[in-house]
């Protein structure tokens, strides 16, 4: 049997053999970027499994330290086990740490009907570092220059930009990640955050986690900006309330008087506690101002 990678990574024809190998064998894919979920999906898997068999084989590499690494057939061998099967039915492929991860992100990427935003930064970052060691371990320099970027994207039918969005999402910090694979944050704002510092990050978390939202791609974007040019956390509520301001009224028609004192948010922030919105701290001006009126009119 001849098994050749799509994509022509693997350039060499390489033998493959059929075997039946015991589940103990098995061993799940070194850092392994997806998550094996027991939900609707696995059980019909699991039911399938039961009633007419594995229908596509396991592939499985030898491993030095004696048994096989699985490449691609995870949730397959999760379901056997499920079934207190002894045996599975694998296609035995030697194969190299870097070929190896390009054939498990890609038939997963294929197979898999779910995948977590984080599952699909993670895999397509292993998978660009992984090509990115061949084509410079490579003899033969690609006369054309292509960006591995845009060969993975041909491969997984997505454009390089895509691919490279997917793999800045891995500089979030685990909780923004979390929110993502939640839904609570969407993709545009989450790349705006992957921008910004894991202190930033916390700050931006920790805010809006306290106001039980996540920041749309406006709010993120503006809030990358901010930072970029020295902003702070105490900054955070201004550059927000701004934000929401221009959302609700895109046509300005009155124009701003510069002689009128603007209040300055970032230093009246100092004086609240981090996670007092804007409206909060305007409440709480208002009471001060007022009671200083009736003291100064009317003595109370």
């Amino acid at each position: 049997m001849i098994y050749k990678h799509k994509g022509g990574y693997m350039e060499n024809k390489i033998q493959t053999r059929y075997e039946e190998i015991p589940l103990e064998q098995l061993h799940p894919f070194k850092n392994h970027p997806f998550t094996v979920r027991h939900d609707d999906d696995f059980e019909m898997l699991v039911k399938s499994i039961q009633e007419i068999g594995v229908i596509h084989v396991l592939l499985v590499r030898p491993r030095k330290e004696g048994g096989y690494e699985v490449v691609s057939g995870h949730r397959r061998m999760e379901a056997l086990k499920a079934i207190n099967a002894a045996t599975a039915p694998c296609e035995v492929c030697e194969m190299d740490d870097d070929h190896a991860i390009i054939a498990m992100v890609s038939t997963n990427i294929t197979h898999r009907a779910k995948l977590l935003p984080s599952e699909k930064a993670r895999a397509l970052k292993m998978r660009y570092e992984a090509a990115r060691r061949i084509r410079l371990s490579s003899k033969e320099k690609d006369s054309r220059e292509t960006r591995v970027t845009e060969t993975i994207g041909i491969q997984e039918s997505i454009s390089a930009r895509q691919v490279s969005r997917y793999i800045k999402l891995n500089d979030l910090n685990k909780q923004l990640l979390d929110a993502l694979d939640a839904g609570d944050l969407g993709m545009d704002a989450a790349i705006e955050l992957s921008y910004l510092t894991t202190e930033q990050q916390c700050w931006v978390y920790d805010y809006f986690k306290g106001r039980k939202q996540m920041p749309k791609g406006t709010q993120a974007k503006k809030l990358r900006k901010a930072f970029e040019v020295g902003k702070t956390q105490a900054d955070i509520p201004y550059i927000i309330l701004v934000t929401q301001k221009k959302e609700e009224s895109p046509v300005q028609t009155a124009t701003v008087n510069p002689d009128i004192p603007v209040l300055d948010y970032p230093r009246i922030s100092r004086y609240y506690p981090p996670d007092t919105s804007v409206e909060a701290m305007n409440d709480d001006i208002c009471r001060h101002l007022e009671a200083s009126r009736r003291h100064r009119n009317y003595g109370y």
